[in-house]
């Protein structure tokens, strides 16, 4: 356990706390090393070698092989400069080598990324969750994450609920999963695949979930979020994931792919993203959605805007406008949008507060409470809701107008599965809780920004 749990800090220490300041990691401290261009370039390979920890953990020696190669292949332009003439090459040099990495190999790392999120023989997550013994913190460090105090302190929580509550917080994640096929006349029966994401700590929710998902005939498929340049979106976490070790950092690279990306790079991605889905349309259309198990009480964040930090111009923001559009059009053509819905609960992780456990049992007790009872006043809230434009919550005590949070406009509102989403860290779900958090303030959360399938963008 303290060897896991050394590992664990070692891997993600270049990048926590002060460390990070002088890591090249860091664009800041790269740029001031070795200049603007090739600071940059250089740090993006940093970053992309840094997105190797999964692989070792999930053992795929092909992805390693891979980055190595990339790694070799910046080394050796280097070491076959003359000392006299040009000592470095050309930061263009470097850039051609990064673009072609992404490119050539957009039909392995971004094709295997398609194919996990509808394939359930992709079952590494599934298999520590059914397998491992969830009674010891050992199993949280064999996912590759990195893990702190929230992820330990869930597990250590949920180990001392009573089995009854554990199974109610399943059975209300997957029942309002069910629920909402029949709420929109759409047919469960026909789909064979439910995209489960959550943040780690939750596994013996998650194990029960997915034995209630089975009863439904519904395999799960678990993915990781995406750490590679070529997979990731922005720095929005999709999928299952760990601590962020650094949000500066994820922040710091989330638009790296300005560095090399081009018309052509993006037509690449998505031709593969069409090949992947036409050759497993079957599997595809088996899709249920997602079930999404949120967090809430992290720490607030706010991003520092660095001038070393890549960034889209005017010509990329358009072409990532069209990569978001036609990615779209692509996945609702083999997992059509008229016949998925999607589940989302939340909880508060132990950052919240001394009163975390307090927090979360109620938290527990209103996703909990006996939805067609509630039906009435939960329906009466929405249509207020929905004839509003903004909604100011008064909080109690020393800063009674701590929360504050804006209504999306009637023109943004969701259509369908009765979710609306409300700015600044505030949102409600299908047919159960609303929460709300004073960390995002009058901002836009990450989660409003996203605009993927199954989780309804704004």
């Amino acid at each position: 356990m303290k060897k896991k749990r050394s590992l664990n800090r070692i891997l993600y220490s270049d990048i926590i706390g002060e460390k990070y300041q002088t890591s090249y990691a860091n664009q800041d401290y790269a740029c001031e090393k070795l200049g603007q261009e090739m600071g940059q370039l250089l740090s993006l390979l940093y970053t992309e070698i840094r997105a190797g920890i999964p692989y070792v953990f999930e053992q795929r020696k092909d992805y390693l092989t891979i980055l190595y190669e990339l790694f070799l292949e910046v080394y050796t332009c280097f070491e076959g400069m003359s000392e006299e003439e040009n000592p470095v090459p050309k930061p263009e040099q470097i850039k051609e080598i990064l673009y072609w990495y992404a490119s050539d190999y957009c039909d392995v790392f971004y094709a295997d990324r398609i194919l996990e999120q509808m394939d359930p023989s992709a079952d590494f997550a599934v298999q520590i969750i059914e397998k491992a013994d969830l009674d010891e913190d050992d199993y949280l460090y064999e996912f590759g994450e990195y893990i702190s105090k929230n992820e330990l302190g869930t597990a250590h929580h949920l180990r001392n609920l009573p089995q009854e509550t554990l199974q109610k917080m399943a059975d209300v994640y997957t029942e309002g999963y069910r629920v909402g096929f029949i709420n929109t006349g759409k047919d469960l029966s026909k789909k064979s695949i439910v995209n489960i994401r959550y943040s780690l700590g939750f596994e013996k929710v998650i194990r029960l979930a997915i034995e209630n998902f089975r009863k439904m005939g519904l395999k799960p498929v678990i993915y990781r979020a995406a750490s590679s340049v070529i997979t990731k979106r922005e720095h929005h976490k999709i999928g299952y994931y760990g601590a962020i070790a650094n949000q500066q950092y994820e922040y710091d690279h989330r638009q790296d792919q300005a560095l090399f990306m081009d018309k052509r790079y993006v037509e690449r991605k998505l031709e593969v993203m069409k090949t992947v889905f036409e050759q497993n349309k079957e599997m595809a259309a088996g899709v249920a959605g997602p079930a999404v198990m949120e967090i809430f009480g992290e720490t607030p964040f706010s991003p520092e805007a660095k001038e070393t930090a890549p960034s889209y111009d005017e010509a990329q923001r358009e072409l990532d406008l069209l990569f978001s559009s036609r990615s779209g059009q692509i996945t609702n053509e083999y997992i059509k949008g008229e016949e998925r819905s999607f589940t989302i609960v939340a909880y508060p992780v132990p950052e919240i507060g001394a009163d975390y456990a307090k927090i979360f049992d109620e938290v527990i007790k209103i996703n909990t409470l006996d939805a067609k009872l509630y039906e009435k006043v939960q329906q009466t809230m929405i249509d207020a809701l929905d004839q509003g434009t903004c909604v100011h919550v008064r909080g109690k005590g020393e800063k009674p107008d701590r929360y504050y949070s804006t209504v999306i406009s009637s023109e943004r509102r969701t259509e369908g599965d009765n979710l609306r989403k409300l700015c600044g860290r505030c949102e409600y779900s299908c047919r159960r809780s609303i929460y709300i958090t004073g960390s995002g303030r009058n901002e836009w959360h990450t989660s409003c920004k996203q605009g993927i399938s199954g989780r309804t963008s704004v």
